[in-house]
């Protein structure tokens, strides 16, 4: 679900991931605590989405009030990096 920046509301307050910490049960305590603009998940790797790596998906949970959430991912391959984003955006991201 794209989104844009500007027109995001003011002041611009974002959760930052902590990789093995931001996972989806601490990305809804945090909509619960507090009242961040957008969220972001876990860095996850392009390359283990890519090839089938189950658990990674994980990463990628979220609830439809999670949004705006970006996915963020790490890798060195450019094409593993696009198939990996069209994964994230069959996901729903």
């Amino acid at each position: 679900m794209p989104f844009d920046w500007f027109s995001l509301p003011r002041p611009i307050v974002g959760l930052s991931a902590m990789d093995g910490v931001t996972d989806a049960a601490m990305r809804q305590l945090t909509k619960e605590v507090s009242c961040p603009t957008f969220l972001v998940t876990e860095f996850t790797s392009a390359d283990g989405l890519v090839h089938g790596v189950e658990k990674l998906l994980r990463d990628f949970y979220f609830t439809p009030g999670d949004h705006p959430l970006i996915a963020q991912l790490f890798g060195a391959d450019p094409d593993k990096f696009y198939t990996a984003t069209l994964i994230a955006c069959f996901l729903g991201f």
